[in-house]
């Protein structure tokens, strides 16, 4: 994700609010460095301008392209629709 994106939360929040990215700091984070197992791995820090005036820092896995979840509801509510209808069918013939 780059600055200018429209984005989301990916984990469960109260409301489904857009942002947009503002600023973006990466960096090497080392895991377990006390290891033999040693190793290290680049770690996104998104700072994100919400739609509600609030601002916030989340890691790159936090965050989700607001189109793509916009697109899974729409997905979810026509399979929820679908089963409503079979379901209307099953009670109407019985």
């Amino acid at each position: 994700m780059k600055n200018g994106d429209i984005v989301a939360r990916a984990y469960m929040w109260p409301e489904l609010i857009s942002g947009i990215v503002i600023d973006r700091h990466e960096e090497q984070v080392n895991i377990d460095p006390e290891s033999a197992e040693s190793f290290s791995c680049s770690q996104a820090t998104l700072t994100i301008a919400w739609a509600d005036g609030s601002i916030s820092h989340e890691l790159d896995i936090e965050i989700e392209y607001f189109e793509y979840i916009i697109d899974d509801q729409k997905r979810l509510r026509e399979q929820h629709v679908g089963v409503l209808h079979r379901l209307t069918r099953q009670v109407a013939e019985s």
